[in-house]
């Protein structure tokens, strides 16, 4: 499992073992509360709304949604 941290946020990459597939999760630091996204689609909506939130600004929106492209196209997504 890769792991980065934005200013509010862990994002962690799982690679997929036996039948699992790989997710992303997005932890909240302070509250622990986390989603898990199992498509760059998803992770992309989610990075948006963040963003559109001011959780997130545009720097760490971007290294968030290309980190995961990556992730997800080099494990099958």
């Amino acid at each position: 499992m890769n792991t980065f941290k934005t200013e509010l946020f862990d994002v962690s990459f799982d690679e997929p073992t036996g039948q699992d597939r790989p997710s992303v999760t997005i932890t909240h630091r302070k509250t622990e509360d986390y989603l898990v996204f199992f498509s760059l689609a998803s992770v992309c909506i989610e990075v948006d709304d963040l963003l559109q939130w001011g959780k997130l600004d545009a720097q760490e929106a971007i290294k968030v949604i290309r980190k995961s492209a990556s992730f997800f196209i080099l494990n099958g997504d």
